[in-house]
């Protein structure tokens, strides 16, 4: 016998994870288009209004980079595996070979 229950509440879950990943992915395509365009376009001016407007756009980009594949990558496996987990290497070598840093 089938159990219907489950099998929609697994279809209801696959279906968030490929929302949710497809957003994401939308999302981050739209911020490197649109954080480059706005870099460039700011960058070409010398007011200083639009330096600091570059900057922003240069931070937004980087947090991109940075944030929005790990929460695809989320999403999709269902784990945060793509996070570092434990001690930084070069802090605890620093650690062992200084005892007081």
């Amino acid at each position: 016998m089938i159990n219907y229950a489950a099998l929609c509440f697994e279809t209801k879950i696959e279906i968030n994870t490929i929302a949710y990943a497809s957003i994401y992915s939308v999302l981050l395509i739209a911020s490197l288009i649109g954080n480059c365009l706005l870099i460039f376009a700011s960058l070409k001016s010398n007011i200083t209004m639009n330096l600091l407007i570059a900057n922003l756009a240069a931070s937004d980009l980087l947090f991109s980079i940075v944030d929005f594949p790990r929460e695809i990558v989320t999403q999709i496996k269902g784990s945060t595996a793509f996070l570092v987990h434990g001690r930084i290497y070069w802090i605890a070598a620093l650690q062992d070979r200084c005892p007081h840093f």
